[in-house]
């Protein structure tokens, strides 16, 4: 993910449900880091539009208009409706805490309790993207990006050139590209993801010294060592 040109990126090209532009790279860099959590189905949730990215400076308010929208739909549970009324308030407490402002709110507990009352489905990490993948129709996407490509074509030919419209089409044709490489190779989607990380011997991703005592490591050395952080964060 840590390049300019993502395929996954490019391959998904996600973007919420009813919005019009797509999640940037670095937005689905958050969730494959654990940093932002992602709406996987909505649920029939108005608060919830699906492929909606939750980060950490907006979460409580998708997630206390969320709850208050399933207390709604649970109207005639008196069990449900404790329940999430108890997470409203513990919500807003943690939120306007200092703890909250500084770290954000506990995703996954609120996401226990959404999935408990409703069918939305939310998640984060490489599981997120695994679950899309599986779900990803690549073949009608390719047909809407054709489709979107055309469009943007016959309008600038009734009118003067658009250097925004330009460079639309031209990320788009970037976009068949891949997705076209794909069909035609019939490869898995899924193959995007490692599932089982080899450690290579330590005498083939030697530290190299350089000129002023620096020294120079190699990209798979800068993989492990952020895997490493990682999963000790998350252990956390």
């Amino acid at each position: 993910m840590k390049v300019d040109h993502s395929i996954i990126s490019k391959l998904l090209g996600i973007k919420a449900e009813g919005s019009k532009k797509p999640h940037s790279r670095s937005d689905l860099e958050n969730v494959i880091y654990f940093k932002s959590h992602i709406v996987l189905e909505s649920g029939g949730l108005k608060s919830l539009p699906k492929h909606e990215i939750i980060d950490i400076n907006k979460a409580a308010i998708i997630y206390r208009k969320a709850l208050l929208e399933i207390k709604e739909k649970k109207s005639g549970n008196s069990e449900a409706i404790e329940e999430i009324d108890y997470a409203i308030e513990e919500l807003e407490e943690i939120a306007t805490s200092k703890i909250g402002k500084d770290y954000g709110i506990d995703f996954y507990e609120i996401n226990e309790i959404i999935k408990e009352y409703s069918d939305a489905k939310i998640s984060t990490g490489a599981k997120a993207i695994e679950y899309i993948l599986e779900n990803f129709d690549i073949q009608k996407e390719a047909n809407n990006v054709t489709e979107n490509i055309r469009k943007i074509s016959k309008s600038l030919e009734s009118q003067k050139a658009v250097q925004t419209k330009i460079q639309k089409r031209k990320k788009l044709y970037k976009r068949l590209e891949v997705l076209n490489a794909f069909i035609r190779s019939g490869q898995d989607l899924k193959s995007l993801l490692i599932y089982n990380l080899p450690v290579i011997p330590a005498d083939l991703r030697p530290l190299i010294q350089i000129d002023g005592g620096r020294h120079s490591t190699t990209d798979v050395n800068e993989l492990y060592r952020r895997i490493i952080i990682r999963n000790d964060r998350l252990k956390k």
